[in-house]
């Protein structure tokens, strides 16, 4: 059974756009005009030190994906965008996970007062507390939790809430940007939220292209590819096999088309497949199959054993053409 997917990949856009609206229209709300804060999600390997993870130390390091399944560790990170807004008085989010996750363990990663909330479901909501109003780095981990996990997302969902306080002893709540972080990735990619807190999302159609060719044969196709919230020329396309080439063409101001060339020159008779990515901030991917069959003997010109040069070149388009040049008279 697949996975019931819990992140969706064209929301960060719209949380852009709905908190810049909030900020504005709200009355009694300080004017926030700093970057909107993030919560984004780390994971790697397992590791027994859980927080303390060297090489973690920007929004540069962070990984949001993995092809890894099993046993593995996510972190909780608190990006403060380019200046930090004030002192931290509070915080409290949800993480919730894909249906047959299984939820091992979870630490706190700051000073901070610190409970959960834990049904034994596939979410957790968590609870911080800094008494004295504490001063946060730009990149600063929160908590980390070991997961045993299959294909799918793990997210910060979108009712977290922030307590600033100002030095003046006033405070304000904002609404961080919830991020993702992805597990048992096969190629695509959708579940991240960049650090520049916008993502671009590439799209490629069709899902699938399949082919019949003889040993020998070329064969040619067609995809499409549409960037969602990005112009679309930074859009890389590749192939993961060398018997597929592709051509990019850009056809507007967010489109692409991917002319998919399949040569079988160097491939024996059976069944062969690939991918071909579109990589952005997230990746989407088609997959090519193809079948490779013996040509029909019926097809193949028959050697009667001739060794003249009018019949060697009877089998090739140069030999055709000598056939009819025009010989010189006596």
């Amino acid at each position: 059974m697949t996975p019931t997917r819990v992140c969706q990949a064209a929301r960060p856009c719209v949380w852009v756009v709905g908190l810049a609206a909030l900020l504005a229209g709200a009355s009694g709300v300080p004017a926030n005009v700093l970057p909107p804060t993030m919560l984004l999600v780390h994971v790697q390997p397992w590791d027994p030190n859980y927080c303390d993870l060297p090489g973690v130390n920007g929004c540069e390091d962070l990984v949001q994906t993995t092809g890894e399944t099993g046993e593995l560790l996510f972190v909780v990170y608190l990006v403060c965008g380019y200046s930090l807004p004030g002192r931290l008085a509070s915080l409290d989010f949800t993480l919730q996970w894909e249906p047959g996750w299984w939820f091992y363990d979870l630490a706190n990663c700051t000073g901070a007062e610190f409970s959960y909330d834990y049904d034994y479901d596939n979410h957790v909501t968590l609870h911080f507390t800094w008494p004295e109003h504490a001063y946060v780095e730009p990149f600063m981990p929160l908590c980390a939790s070991v997961m045993g996990v299959n294909h799918g997302c793990i997210e910060v969902l979108d009712d977290a809430t922030i307590q600033w306080m100002d030095q003046y002893g006033g405070g304000w709540y904002e609404t961080p940007l919830p991020g993702s972080a992805e597990a048992g990735v096969e190629c695509e990619y959708t579940c991240l939220l960049d650090c520049d807190q916008w993502t671009c999302l590439p799209h490629l159609t069709p899902e699938e292209l399949h082919f019949e060719l003889s040993k020998g044969e070329v064969g040619q196709g067609l995809l499409q590819s549409v960037v969602t919230g990005c112009a679309a020329w930074p859009c890389q396309f590749d192939a993961t096999e060398p018997w597929v080439r592709l051509e990019a063409k850009q056809t507007s101001g967010t489109t692409h088309d991917i002319y998919v060339t399949v040569d079988t020159a160097d491939l024996a008779a059976g069944e062969y497949d690939a991918w071909v990515r579109a990589t952005y901030d997230t990746r989407d991917c088609s997959r090519i199959y193809l079948t490779v069959t013996e040509p029909d003997p019926q097809t193949i010109p028959e050697d009667d054993g001739a060794t003249s040069p009018d019949a060697s070149k009877r089998t090739t388009w140069g030999g055709v053409k000598e056939l009819y040049r025009a010989k010189p008279g006596p």
